[in-house]
């Protein structure tokens, strides 16, 4: 009776079930959670009537705030760690780099961590490329030129290019392939990075809007750590599940801005608190037309003055 079998490449899996609760419908929504609380996880052994095979008490490493923290404190325990967890194969070219470039510095498959017995490295220095890699591929995000490898990433171990695995594991190194969901930033109109000293307007025509099949959402977040804005309202995200509300041509206007603007609707106000930090938008669509998916371009945000 195991209708799917998906080979995993690590001691360790999340899985994660992806339902629209309806927040604003609250019947469909109770029934949304009836049916996502029936969902039952069984170990295979127990599925297949087999004796359970015994449990290991493992120590993580300390991982800190953001991936940056791991940068700086302790890359090189994290990683041994990763690499005692993980099943490498030994023709993949990706596979191949990984383990010759940790060799030198001490992290092996199958060795205990032991700071005494790796490289030292400069932690900070380590984290400044790190953060400059990543506001750097972020931005690759926000070229025309580059949306056409959205459709490219989430695939399969040996479906992606280096390239790509390397943008990907600063968008987010979990996702789903573009038959299911793509996740597209949305820039500013004048190409600058967003901060929560401005507000932000972003309209989309009927015509404009997103081409998905089943839902959209535009979710903002800090750059810094990809945290959601806090809010007393706690409002993250403008959608069917979030929220939202359309206008009379089937348009819609969302404001990001610390007070609600005028003729704004409250389902389409992403609050922030003002600061100094660097805030980004993302849009997901999920079950997307691809075909449609081709010639349509993610709204841009527009500073207030």
């Amino acid at each position: 009776g195991v209708e799917h079998i998906f080979e995993a490449t690590g001691d360790y899996l999340s899985a994660v079930f992806r339902v629209m609760p309806h927040a604003n419908e609250p019947e469909r929504m109770e029934r949304n959670l009836a049916a996502m609380k029936d969902v039952k996880v069984v170990p295979l052994s127990e599925y297949l009537d087999k004796e359970k095979p015994q449990a290991k008490k493992v120590a993580f490493p300390d991982f800190g705030v953001s991936d940056f923290d791991i940068f700086e404190n302790n890359l090189l325990e994290v990683m041994q760690f990763v690499f005692n967890h993980t099943t490498f194969d030994p023709n993949d070219p990706v596979d191949k780099a990984v383990l010759a470039t940790y060799e030198p510095l001490g992290v092996v498959p199958g060795r205990e961590y032991d700071p005494n017995n790796v490289a030292q490295i400069d932690g900070k220095r380590v984290r400044e490329v790190a953060e400059h890699f990543a506001q750097q591929q972020l931005a690759r995000a926000a070229e025309p030129d580059f949306q056409p490898n959205m459709m490219k990433l989430f695939k399969l171990k040996g479906e992606i290019s280096e390239e790509l695995l390397a943008f990907q594991s600063v968008l987010g190194p979990i996702g789903q392939p573009a038959v299911e969901a793509v996740y597209p930033p949305i820039p500013t109109a004048d190409g600058r990075p967003m901060t929560a000293t401005h507000d932000y307007i972003i309209k989309m025509t009927a015509a404009e809007m997103p081409p998905a099949k089943a839902f959209w959402s535009i979710t903002l977040y800090d750059t810094d750590n990809g945290f959601f804005i806090p809010n007393e309202q706690k409002k993250y995200s403008v959608g069917l599940n979030g929220g939202m509300e359309l206008d009379e041509d089937g348009g819609i206007t969302i404001a990001i801005a610390a007070e609600k603007p005028e003729g704004i609707a409250e389902d389409n106000w992403l609050p922030i608190e003002r600061s100094d930090i660097g805030i980004g938008p993302i849009m997901r669509i999920y079950a997307p037309d691809l075909e449609k998916l081709q010639n349509w371009k993610p709204p841009v945000a527009e500073q207030v003055n």
